[in-house]
């Protein structure tokens, strides 16, 4: 049903931190370059070739900087049994704006390592940073966590979350980093919900067995970063942004989320799913065997996907799905991404506004090997 494209390969001149918009995705008879709110420009590349099996573009690409490797970016504070990450790093997106996101900066911290430990922690009023060790936490709902909280595993990457979720529900200033959330069970149980809230940071985390949403954000939500995660298969729901067709009243010109360096891994689709959003960027992530679908723009949603890396997926990019209506996904920017055994990606108009973050991004063709070196737990 869809062309193969065997090979992508567009190479970038990066004049700033900020990733640029390259040509739309190259058709049988032309390719064209878009400039589009950032300082950078695109060396424009030749037209396709096609055969009856497949359509490969290479471009020539002129080096970018090289990114800053993540632990170069932290600030950390530590005792003599484990390395804690602390929380003055900078995100790579959203929830770098609206003052950064800090969670639980600070001298108060706590380590737990049961579930009435935790519980108690993560419900506690002020700022604290909860280090979470070992596998014993075991959840029965959707438990509800304050503002200022940094959450996050250690020793030796064993931090397990189990059972039931964290409810990040009308508060702002929290990370939740180096956990590994597992068999998570019951209707509408996420491993992360994030309704209403500001400036989250979920990072460097782990999930698998899910029964709904991984990490699904909603309800007029804003300054969100989900970056360097490792989404684990097979799974349905992976990433919802925007939770209903009939909320725009509360999602529209909210809903700014960032989605990098993460890893989906034979999840199936919603990486992410995105309604209403006012800008929704997707940069540097790595797509593996997704069966249903890459990136969904729907409900008049601002979505910029680039210099990802899909391989093996039949449709990386949709507009509009099921009964929701169409949104908007940048055609000028979808050529920097790097397509391997997939479907042709759809696209629809140029975004209305670009991020307002400097981030660095890795080339595309360089992601698959960095995200699956990164993603997921191993921060200490």
């Amino acid at each position: 049903m869809y062309p193969r494209i065997t090979r992508l390969f567009l190479i970038l001149d990066l004049v700033s931190t900020s990733a640029c918009r390259a040509g739309s995705f190259p058709s049988s008879q032309s390719t064209t370059t878009s400039l589009l709110h950032q300082p950078a420009f695109v060396r424009s590349c030749p037209a396709p070739f096609t055969t009856s099996s497949s359509t490969s573009v290479i471009c020539r690409v002129s080096s970018l900087p090289p990114p800053v490797p993540f632990p170069a970016l932290l600030t950390a504070y530590s005792d003599s049994r484990d390395r804690v990450v602390s929380v003055e790093a900078k995100t790579g997106g959203y929830a770098d704006e609206n003052g950064g996101t800090t969670g639980g900066k600070g001298k108060k911290k706590t380590t737990v390592s049961s579930t009435r430990a935790f519980l108690k922690a993560i419900r506690q009023k002020g700022s604290l940073a909860i280090r979470v060790k070992g596998n014993k936490i075991k959840l029965s709902g959707m438990e509800k966590v304050e503002s200022d909280k940094t959450i996050i595993g250690v020793g030796n990457n064993k931090a397990t979350v189990r059972g039931g979720g964290l409810e990040i529900k009308g508060v702002s200033n929290v990370i939740v980093q180096n956990i590994l959330f597992a068999d998570i069970k019951g209707k509408k149980k996420d491993a992360i919900s994030i309704d209403n809230s500001k400036n989250v940071w979920i990072d460097h985390c782990d999930f698998t067995k899910t029964n709904d949403g991984m990490v699904d954000v909603k309800r007029g939500s804003d300054y969100v970063t989900v970056s360097w995660n490792h989404f684990i298969g097979p799974h349905q729901k992976t990433c919802l942004l925007g939770h209903d067709d009939d909320n725009g009243k509360q999602d529209k010109k909210h809903l700014t989320v960032t989605y990098h360096h993460n890893w989906f891994d034979g999840t199936k689709e919603r990486h992410p799913r995105v309604r209403f959003s006012k800008l929704c960027h997707v940069y540097n992530n790595y797509y593996s065997e997704n069966q249903g679908y890459g990136v969904a723009s729907t409900m008049k949603a601002n979505v910029l996907v680039e210099h990802n890396y899909f391989e093996g997926v039949d449709r990386p990019t949709l507009v509009g799905y099921g009964t929701s209506g169409s949104g908007k996904l940048d055609g000028s920017a979808i050529g920097t991404n790097v397509f391997v055994n997939c479907g042709r990606p759809e696209t629809k108009g140029n975004v209305d506004i670009g991020p307002p973050y400097n981030y660095n991004a890795d080339r595309a063709r360089e992601v698959r090997n960095v995200v699956r070196d990164g993603a997921g737990r191993g921060l200490n």
